[in-house]
């Protein structure tokens, strides 16, 4: 009767892990957006962490609340798995849906972290949209580092 009682834990404790990989595989499957946000002196840092879908090796749409000023640089940093070569990452106005850096973000390198300043205007923004293609890699990850101010110098 002991033996028995050992079993169906075992299989109650396979049946549990099995259902918590399904569960986080799923959650990732569609590619996910984290963001962070510091802020130094009065220059604030949202960092945008990244994990591509693993089918479709894209991350999706996402809306980055709080930006609130103006950016005035902004770092791609790919991670491991890095991905795919001249990657894209597209950072546009959420409310308009107009692209805030045009193509400057477009064909980035999995090998080094880039930086891109906007030339001319610094431009405003509330609310951005971010998301990333042309990566053929599952599971590619990396981050994005918008610098904002809250008042242009």
């Amino acid at each position: 009767m002991k033996n028995d009682t050992w079993k169906d834990a075992l299989r109650i404790s396979v049946g549990a892990v099995a259902i918590v990989f399904l569960a986080t595989t799923l959650l990732w499957a569609a590619g996910s957006v984290v963001t962070d946000v510091k802020t130094v002196d009065e220059m604030k840092i949202i960092k945008i962490s990244w994990v591509a879908d693993n089918a479709l090796s894209d991350v999706p749409y996402t809306k980055i609340d709080n930006v609130n000023g103006f950016i005035y640089d902004v770092i791609t940093d790919p991670g491991t798995p890095a991905p795919t070569d001249n990657y894209d990452v597209y950072i546009r106005d959420y409310t308009t849906d107009v692209s805030l850096l045009g193509t400057t973000l477009e064909n980035r390198d999995t090998a080094n972290s880039e930086i891109v300043s906007p030339s001319g205007t610094h431009i405003y923004a509330q609310s951005v949209g971010f998301s990333l293609s042309g990566s053929a890699v599952s599971d590619a990850a990396g981050d994005v580092y918008l610098f904002v101010v809250p008042n242009a110098r």
